[in-house]
């Protein structure tokens, strides 16, 4: 199985034919419409925050975070993180894994894959401002990809908002969104079959907030 991702056009191959990734599916089906009204200076400094949030918690895991480097910014955000790990005490099986779904044919990459009091968990990171419904969909869609990748079973699903001033956990439990994300696939596989997807999708259209 070879999964290949072009940083320049953010598409994927899986064995050299494209597939889509779980932001692409998701996006797809409307879920981010709401997204694109907001200002793009905006949203470009929110990915930006994000993409720096997601690299220091990445480091951080890795032990290869110098904390007195970091912005002042980011500082509130580090230190939030971390009562998030003190509290869940996550072991740290993968960061940013890649992984793919030969059987559904599809990819994504979790944040992050950790064990919670011996459970398995995907705890996916925002830097957000709020969080929303649709990113139930995001962690079926991991869960999947992990359940063909050596993760067997239930996987225990959350979002974790990081904010400067506090963290908040959503727990994703309901088991009908494993099938609500694949048929989120089934309309992306529609829509590509009769041309109907966005030629040049920005890297606002594929990012889940």
């Amino acid at each position: 199985m070879n999964l290949v991702y072009d940083e320049q056009t953010r598409n994927h191959t899986l064995d050299g034919l494209p597939i889509p990734s779980v932001s692409q599916i998701i996006a797809a089906c409307g879920f981010t419409d709401a997204l694109k009204l907001i200002p793009k200076d905006i949203m470009d400094r929110a990915i930006a925050f994000g993409n720096a949030g997601h690299k220091m918690v990445e480091y951080d895991v890795q032990n290869n975070l110098d904390v007195a480097a970091l912005p002042e910014a980011m500082k509130p955000y580090y230190f939030q993180w971390q009562l998030w790990r003190e509290k869940y005490k996550p072991e740290i099986i993968a960061t940013e894994r890649p992984m793919a779904s030969p059987k559904y044919r599809f990819c994504g990459r979790p944040d992050l894959i950790v064990k919670i009091a011996g459970e398995l968990a995907i705890p996916d990171l925002k830097f957000t401002t709020a969080t929303y419904a649709y990113q139930q969909l995001q962690t079926a869609g991991y869960e999947l990809l992990a359940n063909e990748n050596g993760f067997k079973g239930r996987i225990r699903r959350m979002i974790v908002r990081i904010a400067a001033d506090k963290y908040e956990v959503v727990e994703h439990k309901d088991k009908n969104d494993r099938a609500y994300f694949l048929n989120c696939l089934s309309v992306w596989n529609f829509k590509n079959k009769h041309k109907l997807l966005k030629k040049d999708l920005t890297e606002q259209d594929q990012i889940i907030y």
